[in-house]
């Protein structure tokens, strides 16, 4: 299994964004899909803490993302070809 945090000085402080499918009213607007972006907080062995910061106001939030996660989203992969070059 990956140590995110043998790559956590090259990832603390990226960011990356998500399509996530979300059911809410927004005024009267159904959101479906929506970007948002986060930015890595902490890493720990296995998954890495990001916050979010909401674009309607000042409120954000954190959320944990897994090895697994950032793969998947093509963050672990950028760092991987920065470093081969």
């Amino acid at each position: 299994m990956l140590d995110l945090r043998l790559y956590a000085n090259d990832l603390i402080g990226r960011q990356f964004k998500t399509k996530i499918n979300a059911s809410g009213f927004t005024g009267e607007v159904h959101v479906w899909n929506k970007v948002r972006e986060f930015q890595i907080e902490k890493v720990y062995a296995h998954h890495c803490v990001c916050i979010h910061k909401c674009e309607d106001n000042d409120n954000t939030y954190r959320e944990s993302f897994s090895a697994a996660d950032l793969e998947a989203l093509g963050v672990i992969s950028e760092i991987w070809r920065a470093k081969k070059c």
